[in-house]
């Protein structure tokens, strides 16, 4: 499944190239993230495509949720870099796995009185039922950009607050699927997080828009 997540997504990556809007760069240290802690990266020279995750999670499955009636959602966080031109982002990889069709809306994270609302997610990959599995499959990819980077800060603040696990809620057109980020979760986010910004990564000038993955976010403050 992992291999199936870096394939997608540099396969989006390489589709859009063409028109992916990037910003003048300076400063931007992929070594930092070559070099860090717990990291595993796919570069292609080829394609100018690099793709940066956490070894842990993937190893120990600690990304994958499991609810009663069978179904599943894999969360996957990881960083993508083009070298060329010195940029990247931080996204999320939403794989949600059932025996019913979910037809994702909205994914809304709930970090202490602040929830952060993503909507009108254009990035939506639906995979044929599976006869052999017996489940259909759906996909999103969150590319967060200058504006909402500020929601893996107060992830941090809240874990360090030891205020409730940040939830995360699916919506569908007819149901919702919630799950409760466990601590291995949290604490991988927050650590790519600390890689991606001691890299330059929240640097304007250095990041990049992905035309394919749009959305609509809001903020409400409870």
């Amino acid at each position: 499944m992992k291999k199936r997540v870096v394939s997608l997504i540099i396969s989006a990556f390489i589709g859009c190239s063409c028109i992916l809007t990037v910003m003048a760069s300076s400063g931007l240290d992929l070594n930092v993230l070559r070099k860090g802690e717990d990291i595993q990266y796919t570069e292609s020279n080829r394609d100018d495509i690099a793709v940066y995750a956490l070894s842990s999670i993937a190893k120990n499955n600690n990304d994958v949720y499991y609810s009663e009636d069978g179904s599943i959602v894999s969360f996957t966080p990881a960083i993508l870099a083009r070298k060329k031109s010195d940029s990247m982002t931080y996204c999320y990889d939403i794989k949600f796995t059932s025996n019913r069709f979910l037809n994702l809306k909205q994914v809304t994270f709930i970090i202490g009185n602040v929830n952060y609302i993503f909507s009108d997610i254009s990035a939506i990959f639906n995979y044929p039922y599976s006869t052999t599995s017996g489940k259909y499959e759906e996909e999103t990819f969150l590319s967060l950009d200058d504006g909402s980077i500020q929601m893996l800060a107060d992830i941090a603040e809240n874990r360090d607050n030891q205020g409730e696990p940040v939830k995360v809620i699916l919506e569908g057109s007819n149901e919702s699927f919630t799950l409760i980020m466990n601590d291995e979760l949290t604490n991988g986010m927050i650590h790519l997080y600390n890689l991606f910004v001691n890299a330059g990564g929240t640097s304007e000038s250095n990041q990049y828009l992905f035309p394919f993955a749009t959305w609509k976010l809001s903020l409400i403050h409870i």
